[in-house]
């Protein structure tokens, strides 16, 4: 990974404890050696998923992982990508086939899901 950054100072406890479900880290960098795996798989709904899981070798000894669910939602008529371990996030995705027959991947609408404590609708 060519460059891992992240935002002001005020967001590193927020980053800190996206740590602790694989969505976000407070570490920045360059150059970062890292792997992916993908996994698909029927999940418990009976949907079509696939699953990403990167692991990013941040420094001697820290290792950080991002974690992403992808399944097609028909009643958002799009790819919904839940992230981290507990899915908390949940982000709306549009892909495009450009002219020259790359995919292009634009995040939308983001959702936050805690208990009872919801920002939006799944």
């Amino acid at each position: 990974m060519s460059h891992v950054r992240r935002g002001p100072w005020w967001t590193m406890p927020f980053l800190a404890l996206g740590a602790s479900r694989n969505i976000m880290f407070p570490e920045k960098g360059r150059d970062i050696p890292f792997q992916i795996e993908n996994y698909a798989y029927i999940d418990g709904f009976g949907r079509e998923t696939v699953t990403f899981v990167r692991t990013m070798q941040i420094r001697r000894g820290r290792r950080r992982r991002f974690d992403a669910t992808m399944i097609y939602s028909p009643a958002r008529e799009r790819i919904v990508d839940y992230l981290g371990t507990h899915q908390h996030l949940a982000v709306d995705l549009d892909l495009v086939v450009t002219d020259d027959g790359g995919l292009r991947l634009t995040s939308g609408a983001q959702r936050f899901f805690e208990g009872r404590w919801r920002s939006g609708s799944r």
